[in-house]
């Protein structure tokens, strides 16, 4: 009789448990809603980003030139360009001291380019330019004439400093006139007639 009720009350427990229905709970019910329509953007890179604006202090080939302001990454300006005093930052202040740099540049090329357009008239408006040479058969003469020998030919017609110019002008080996090309400044050049005479 005790056998008989174990295995019944073994039985129906049994039933119970196997009989019960499993309940899956998903995952993804547990999840936030997504909001439909919205999209995770990324945030734009900056350019500048490892970069910098730099003032620079000396003529740096394939960079710039002294007092220009140019962009270079932080590694090669705090490694290299600062310690060596080749730039500094672009703050307000220096950014002055460019700007007054430059006005003042300016200010000195125009001097300049003013004074080279008077040497300029002085120099054409020459009535003559001659340099005596011993001279032999067929007018040729002895030696050369050079371009410091046309240089002083030329300040003592014009009463002018004119320093070391670029010159530019033929072979002279004989007596006769020759057209003689002065730099004075970048943008300006005089042609002068030079005469080579004998002494």
């Amino acid at each position: 009789m005790k056998v008989a009720l174990v295995l019944a009350a073994f039985f129906s427990t049994a039933t119970a448990f196997f009989g019960a229905k499993v309940q899956h709970v998903s995952t993804s019910s547990a999840r936030a809603p997504m909001r439909e329509g919205v999209f995770m953007r990324k945030r734009p890179v900056s350019v500048m980003k490892g970069k910098r604006k730099v003032v620079l202090t000396t003529d740096l080939k394939n960079l710039g030139a002294s007092n220009d302001v140019v962009t270079v990454r932080d590694g090669y300006y705090l490694n290299y360009l600062l310690p060596r005093g080749f730039a500094g930052p672009a703050d307000d202040e220096a950014l002055a001291k460019v700007s007054a740099a430059i006005i003042a540049k300016e200010e000195k090329e125009k001097v300049a380019f003013e004074a080279a357009g008077a040497n300029k008239a002085k120099l054409e408006g020459l009535a003559s330019v001659s340099i005596a040479k011993k001279s032999g058969e067929n007018d040729s003469i002895f030696g050369s004439v050079g371009p410091t020998e046309v240089v002083a030919a030329l300040e003592a017609a014009s009463g002018l400093t004119l320093g070391s110019p670029k010159l530019k002008f033929d072979d002279i080996s004989s007596l006769g006139e020759y057209e003689v090309v002065v730099t004075l400044h970048p943008k300006v050049t005089a042609t002068v007639k030079l005469s080579v005479v004998t002494e």
